[in-house]
């Protein structure tokens, strides 16, 4: 998929994208409300060795990825 989330560096990018290929891999009969929880714990837990995960940018980044992978309409301020 992507490669670039507008991280600070190519580790926090890998370990985006690495997060972005795992959501995809969620059951498509998966709720909004669902994924969004599943995206909100995930980067919670990448948010510690790379706080700019939380940056607007980078959940535009692959927030963008995941709605166009999947066709959902996924806001960037929900997670």
């Amino acid at each position: 998929m992507r490669k670039n989330y507008s991280m600070f560096s190519e580790k926090g990018n890998r370990v985006v994208d690495q997060m972005v290929n795992e959501i995809l891999k969620l059951p498509i009969s998966i709720t909004n409300k669902e994924l969004i929880k599943e995206i909100s714990t995930r980067i919670t837990n990448i948010e510690k060795d790379h706080p700019e995960v939380f940056d607007t940018a980078v959940r535009e980044c692959f927030i963008g990825a995941i709605n166009e992978a999947t066709g959902r309409e996924l806001s960037i301020y929900a997670v």
